[in-house]
């Protein structure tokens, strides 16, 4: 993998291997100076982190993938279901969030079913890293979705463990996880990419594809290494079975048409959150820079990476001042439709500017609106439960919601590039009309969300929730069962 590196590729390594050490130690720095009322809450937080690692390296380069191989002609990339790889990822969150809290319900254990997950994620990544086709492209981008799914089962434990009545404490404490692997995920992809060849201009040859699949499946043996390292560190989590459910008594009940109807318009704004981030972020808008760098003749893999980090620089800026600052001095509505300007702000400027540095600097914004829309949507529904039954979450559904969301916008955006290509070449007219397509959909999209989100707020305000008395935790005998 290192035989035949120009002078370019070894100073982007170099630059890229660099930043993950220092961000290694920021990050480390950060989390022993994060106060923890509990130390076992620091160990849920740093394997939370590390959980999140191998979605985000892998998600991204699935549809990259997925031009690998139908640059090399695989039948079956370049078949009727084309689209799978890159769809599945979402489709199976529908099904697989809810089953999580089944799952949950029956086995009395969060813990397990993050183990299930980190089980399925190791026997889905194998496959990929022995026979590298679309099958098992197919076959890893499912059980990626399955560990993205349980983003809601540690968001469940995390509250019911530690945070309990401090419920924005956890969403802004858990948004750091999965922003610090995505963050290191990117530098990661980058470091890998670095030992990619030079892409020939203008046309991406099948030679050039060839070489790309042996070294990006490396990828995945990294991926792989984090899930195993997940797995044994989550021997060591402690959870109090006795602690499910418990935290419902400092939530709001959901058992009346108001409480049932404003949940609903949560889950339909989180639709549409993660609609319009993956419709303008993750793996598909890398494979756009790469075609928008294709067409002015600028090569752009040193770098591809860091568009996923400038996102989350935005997202995790958001969260610090959404959660530190601005819910002390403002409406969540308030924050919420502010936020939701500056989304609109940004479907104007991915429409208008189509180059390669405006993407990655508009990117910023994309990352602030989305981060600030997603805490104050989780942060009510994650304040919520259903009074008949603890075999489905608000929140569950919630995450249902943005699996909707993530398999209608990767399907929506696939089916949009099928004719942006001809003869392997980016057709530049087709791409500028296709973007402002994407542009008009996303920001009707942003409207729509707000016209939900508030909507379901001010029915809460008009019918506010009464909350009710849950059984305690008896004594500490059930504490440590």
């Amino acid at each position: 993998m290192v035989n035949g590196l120009d002078n370019n590729q070894i100073i982007a390594l170099i630059v890229n291997f660099s930043v993950l050490l220092v961000s290694l130690g920021v990050s480390i720095f950060l989390i022993f100076k994060i106060k923890f009322d509990d130390k076992n809450y620091r160990l849920l937080f740093i394997i939370y982190t590390l959980y999140w690692i191998a979605p985000m390296l892998l998600r991204e380069y699935t549809s990259q993938m997925q031009a690998a191989m139908k640059g090399i002609g695989d039948a079956a990339a370049n078949g009727v279901f084309w689209w799978l790889p890159v769809t599945i990822y979402g489709i199976i969150g529908l099904f697989w969030k809810p089953l999580n809290d089944l799952l949950s319900h029956r086995l009395k254990s969060r813990k397990t079913v993050i183990y299930i997950s980190i089980f399925i994620q190791a026997a889905g990544a194998i496959p990929m890293i022995a026979y590298p086709c679309f099958a098992t492209n197919v076959i890893q981008s499912l059980t990626v979705g399955i560990g993205a799914s349980g983003i809601a089962v540690f968001s469940l434990m995390f509250n019911e463990q530690y945070a309990k009545r401090k419920v924005f404490l956890t969403v802004s404490l858990l948004s750091l996880p999965p922003l610090l692997g995505e963050f290191f995920s990117s530098v990661l992809q980058c470091c890998v990419t670095s030992f990619l060849p030079p892409k020939p201009q203008p046309v991406i040859t099948p030679e050039y594809w060839s070489q790309y699949i042996p070294i990006v499946k490396y990828m995945w043996v990294i991926g792989l290494f984090f899930i195993v390292t997940t797995g044994i560190l989550t021997i060591f989590i402690k959870e109090k079975k006795a602690f499910l459910y418990q935290d419902n008594q400092y939530k709001e009940p959901v058992k009346n048409k108001y409480d049932i109807w404003v949940v609903v318009l949560l889950i339909f704004a989180a639709a549409t959150t993660s609609f319009v981030k993956f419709s303008t972020s993750g793996g598909d808008i890398i494979t756009e820079l790469t075609n928008i760098g294709q067409h002015y003749g600028m090569e752009t893999k040193a770098y591809e990476g860091y568009l996923s980090v400038i996102f989350t620089v935005g997202q995790m800026a958001a969260n610090i001042v959404t959660g530190l600052f601005l819910v002390k001095k403002m409406s969540k509505w308030t924050i919420f439709t502010i936020s939701s300007g500056l989304w609109l702000l940004f479907g104007v400027l991915y429409g208008s500017l189509p180059n390669v540095w405006s993407r990655m600097a508009c990117n910023i914004l994309n990352g602030w609106a989305f981060g600030t829309t997603y805490n104050i949507i989780v942060g009510i529904t994650l304040n919520k439960f259903f009074t008949k039954s603890n075999k489905i979450t608000p929140i569950t559904l919630y995450n249902t919601g943005l699996s909707i969301g993530i398999c209608s916008s990767l399907f929506f955006k696939q089916f949009l590039n099928k004719d942006v290509f001809h003869e392997g070449k980016l057709d530049w007219d087709v791409y500028l009309v296709r973007n402002w397509i994407v542009a008009g959909i996303v920001i009707g999209i942003i409207l729509l969300m707000w016209v939900s989100f508030t909507t379901a707020w001010f029915i809460e305000k008009k019918h506010p929730p009464k909350r009710i008395r849950v059984n305690r935790v008896r004594n500490q005998q059930d504490m440590d069962d």
